[in-house]
């Protein structure tokens, strides 16, 4: 898997009697904030402005998930297992090995064929400049999660108006 945590918030300054219930907000409230950059990864990271989109596997990959660990609320987008070969290329750069595969030709040196051919192409390596979708994402979202989501739960927890 490759991802990042949007951010770790540990609850502090607040009554001990209110904690859980911060905490619990905090998850709540991330659920959407989660959803938000994941849909920004999809339309935008992943469809012109870091990678161009191909077949849309890896933007299918894209998922997100909060947890509660211990005293921490953490919230996670990442890129799942069925992409994890090349979602980390593409994210930190790197050499790819590209298994022998089969592949369908219609062109052989500019010019068509007659009918379509079917060859081998043997094992090879591709490697990749660095094209940050997930973690640049992060960056671009960790304000806002603090002005969004914490101050949200904070204002649920004491009752302030939104």
């Amino acid at each position: 898997m490759i991802g990042g945590t949007v951010v770790t918030e540990t609850v502090s300054g607040v009554m001990e009697s209110e904690v859980p219930r911060l905490r619990a907000l905090l998850a709540q409230n991330t659920v959407p904030f989660l959803i938000r950059m994941q849909s920004h990864v999809r339309k935008n990271k992943l469809s012109g402005q870091v990678l161009k989109r191909r077949t849309g596997q890896l933007s299918a990959g894209i998922g997100y998930r909060v947890a509660q660990e211990g005293q921490e609320v953490v919230g996670e987008i990442y890129a799942g297992a069925e992409t994890k070969d090349y979602a980390g290329v593409h994210e930190f750069g790197g050499t790819f090995t590209i298994p022998e595969h089969e592949r369908l030709i219609r062109k052989v040196w500019g010019r068509r064929l007659k009918t379509p051919k079917t060859v081998k192409v043997r094992t090879h390596q591709a490697t990749f400049d660095e094209n940050s979708f997930l973690r640049s994402t992060l960056e671009d979202f960790r304000r806002a999660y603090r002005e969004d989501v914490v101050a949200r739960s904070v204002r649920q927890l004491t009752g302030s108006p939104s």
